[in-house]
């Protein structure tokens, strides 16, 4: 039991600073993500923008709440690069 409570801090560590960082990209709007994708030469940046603001928002959120948490890391390990 008290091992199931250890992973609470670092969730809501990283859930938070994907939901902030989700929600700057999502509050700038993913067109203006994409141009800097499009900048740094990131091959199709408008479905990159979206997908990763998308990853960010929901999965901080499902972070946070404890949900699909193999299924988020996953994603943040599919667009760390970005």
């Amino acid at each position: 039991m008290r091992s199931r409570w250890a992973v609470l801090p670092l969730r809501i560590i990283v859930g938070y600073g994907f939901l902030a960082h989700g929600a700057v990209k999502w509050s700038r709007g993913p067109a203006n993500f994409a141009k800097l994708l499009h900048q740094i030469e990131v091959p199709l940046p408008t479905p990159t923008a979206y997908m990763v603001t998308l990853v960010d928002v929901f999965g901080g959120v499902a972070s946070l709440v404890g949900a699909f948490v193999a299924l988020d890391i996953f994603l943040f390990y599919v667009f760390w690069e970005v």
